[in-house]
């Protein structure tokens, strides 16, 4: 069972790498945008659509105003 849960956690990162490479900043906090497509250039938590495979993102990590 450990090793399903590690698999599972070790394709997770794989599959997000850019996103988890970033360095954190204390400047920095979630914001909620609403669901919108993929911002290029930024690392983006994705979620899928299994049905029509679109790809969205609902929060975005901006500097603190």
């Amino acid at each position: 069972m450990e090793a399903i849960l590690i698999v599972m956690l070790g394709m997770f990162r794989e599959d997000n790498a850019e996103f988890f490479d970033q360095k954190p900043s204390a400047n920095k906090e979630w914001v909620y945008v609403g669901k919108q497509p993929p911002i290029e250039g930024y690392a983006n938590l994705t979620v899928s659509n299994p049905e029509t495979g679109e790809e969205s993102i609902f929060f975005v990590y901006r500097d603190v105003e």
